[in-house]
């Protein structure tokens, strides 16, 4: 399967933001495909559909940061050493990943496994996961980052109940004047999503 990008009909409106290149920007559905997928590639490895076509004339396909990866080694460190003075107070979310991987165990248990399996990746109530990508080529002259968020992966539970909290709130000005997440008076949020930044944005280890 193909993936097709239309070029957008508008520019921005302010000429001191010339905005982003869509060649540059039409690769953050192929952050998507690599995090949100990643369960379709266990099931079906050979599937184009499910791997991640990231142009690297744009952006390095390694990313900076894997989250997924930094959850696989200390899950694998904690199952091997038990707990630790580096791993101390992080007890509980190896602990349920442990326990949900031995009812349904990964491939093997290894490292590459854990961080390749959406099960037992992610971090915090909803399981999550985020990647930091780095432009490259055409992004020198003003460097570039994406972040990219895990949504939803339906074989790992936690992620979907984050979808089932659709309970709408106000978006400007959420529980406290300083944090917002629009600008206008009337716009609403989806309160999972609320819910899960929050958990990415306190968690002080991932």
């Amino acid at each position: 399967m193909t993936r097709n990008y239309q070029q957008p009909h508008s520019v921005s409106g302010d000429p001191g933001n010339k905005g982003y290149k869509f060649a540059e920007a039409s690769q953050f559905i192929e952050f998507c495909v690599e995090l949100d997928s990643q369960d379709d590639r266990l099931t079906s490895p050979q599937d184009p559909r499910y791997v991640p076509k990231i142009d690297p004339t744009y952006w390095n396909p390694d990313p900076i940061y894997d989250s997924r990866k930094a959850v696989a080694v200390d899950v694998m460190s904690f199952k091997n050493t038990g707990e630790t003075e580096s791993n101390k107070g992080w007890e509980k979310l190896y602990e349920d990943i442990l326990e949900r991987a031995s009812k349904n165990p990964p491939s093997e248990w290894t490292v590459k496994a854990l961080s390749n399996d959406p099960r037992y990746n992610g971090f915090g109530p909803y399981q999550s996961a985020w990647l930091l990508y780095e432009g490259q080529n055409g992004n020198k002259g003003s460097k570039s980052y994406a972040i990219a968020i895990r949504g939803t992966v339906f074989s790992a539970k936690p992620s979907v109940v984050e979808d089932a909290l659709f309970h709408p709130v106000f978006a400007k000005q959420f529980l406290s004047p300083v944090v917002s997440f629009a600008n206008f008076d009337d716009a609403s949020l989806h309160t999972g999503f609320a819910h899960a930044t929050f958990s990415l944005l306190l968690d002080d280890r991932y």
